[in-house]
């Protein structure tokens, strides 16, 4: 009986010790994620910045004007559904509806996505697109690129919920009616 208990010992000693090497594994995991992430948002975040700065100098290579029924590409974009130069493609693909923003009591969390919130950050969180989806949303003439790494809004009228920047940079300070357009990144 005593080898047996000796051997069961010398088991679980090896499990626990495996059940840590793979909770350090899966941590690096994550942190690799959450960089990778934050790397592309980083990147995003310049290629919208590249996009308005094409959009106010109303340049053929890629302004987009915003109207109610939410964007047409002006210019030589017009021609297809990319502008020549620009970061994203567009897919034609568009909804719209009520948005709202959140940031302030989430900084630091994990979103579903399982990266780290920044309420700064160009984010988005959505009940129905798949995590890692990149939309354009515009809100009264002003657009910005987000990627979708969380769920909610959970109140039933609302479509999406932006990071507080994301809503900064659209001028969105509270509930607004906002047009998206899915996007894929080159």
């Amino acid at each position: 009986m005593e080898a047996v208990l000796t051997t069961r010992r010398a088991t679980l000693r090896e499990l626990t010790s495996r059940v840590e090497e793979l909770e350090i594994e899966v941590a690096r995991a994550a942190a690799r994620r959450t960089a990778q992430r934050e790397a592309e948002l980083r990147e995003a975040e310049l290629r919208e910045a590249e996009l308005g700065e094409a959009e106010q100098r109303g340049s053929e290579e890629g302004a987009v004007e915003e109207g109610a029924s939410g964007g047409t590409l002006t210019g030589a974009a017009a021609e297809g559904p990319e502008a020549p130069g620009a970061r994203f493609i567009r897919t034609g693909v568009t909804f719209e509806g009520i948005a709202s923003w959140y940031g302030p009591g989430f900084e630091g969390n994990l979103t579903a996505s399982g990266d780290v919130f920044h309420r700064a950050g160009h984010t988005a969180a959505s009940r129905d697109l798949p995590l890692g989806t990149w939309l354009r949303v515009s809100f009264e003439g002003r657009g910005v690129i987000v990627l979708v790494n969380d769920r909610g809004p959970y109140i039933e009228e609302r479509i999406l919920d932006l990071s507080e920047g994301a809503a900064q940079q659209i001028g969105l300070t509270g509930l607004g009616w906002i047009q998206a357009e899915i996007v894929l990144p080159r």
